[in-house]
């Protein structure tokens, strides 16, 4: 089962050229990401 394998916690990072304008959508997604991430580990997420 699943349950014999525990997550562990992994950084994860979004990259994108700070000199363009992101399109909505994915400025959308960044913002759910951050959103999702803090929910799971408040001290951690980074926006």
């Amino acid at each position: 089962m699943l349950e014999d394998f525990p997550l562990t916690p992994t950084p994860v990072s979004l990259l994108y050229p700070h000199h363009r304008q992101l399109s909505p959508r994915v400025r959308v997604f960044i913002d759910w990401l951050v959103k999702v991430f803090a929910r799971q580990n408040p001290e951690s997420a980074h926006h």
